[in-house]
């Protein structure tokens, strides 16, 4: 069985989450077809989504601030932040991390490092997404079929497609955002 790890900071960490606490998420979630699509899995399968979805997540371009608010040098100076410029590379709270986050901004009052909250939700989201992502479609684009068709004895269907598609949970991305170096 594939292990979790959701240590912050560790090496050997694969998820910004815990199982329990994705099941928590979900177990309130508004949407009752994804809460049942969650609690209808198994905890091998969560794990899988979950390790996954940290993946995808962990490849997008993270910043060393919250770009919604850009931090002063004094209210980084403040917080025991020495450095004196931001940078579009994300800095690591650990040099040996294997993710991301926690970044070296990612620090409690108390010196705890932790995983933003917008990371652990975008991380929910894009497990559940991954669960019924039928990645046919994208492949297909990817290639350069924008319409493909069928013909059963004489019904013909035909399916056209607009845009690139993209195998990120549009709510995932929106909930991540704060975090990036990019837009969409």
């Amino acid at each position: 069985m594939i292990t979790l790890n959701a240590t912050v900071g560790a090496e050997t960490a694969n998820s910004f989450v815990t199982l329990l606490e994705a099941d928590d998420y979900f177990s309130n979630y508004p949407n009752s077809v994804k809460r049942d699509l969650w609690s209808s899995m198994s905890d091998e399968e969560k794990t899988l989504l979950l390790i996954q979805a940290c993946i995808m997540l962990n490849a997008l371009r993270m910043v060393d601030y919250d770009v919604r608010e850009y931090p002063t040098l004094g209210q980084r100076l403040a917080l025991g932040k020495y450095a004196t410029t931001y940078t579009d590379v994300v800095t690591p709270a650990t040099w040996t991390q294997t993710l991301q986050l926690p970044r070296n901004i990612d620090i409690t009052s108390d010196s705890v490092n932790y995983i933003p909250e917008a990371a652990k939700y975008a991380q929910y989201e894009q497990a559940i997404y991954l669960q019924s992502f039928d990645d046919a479609t994208l492949s297909l684009q990817r290639q350069g079929i924008f319409r493909d068709g069928i013909s059963v004895e004489g019904i013909n269907m035909s399916q056209g497609y607009t845009g690139r598609g993209d195998a990120y949970a549009p709510m995932a991305i929106a909930m991540i955002r704060p975090l990036l170096r990019w837009k969409r």
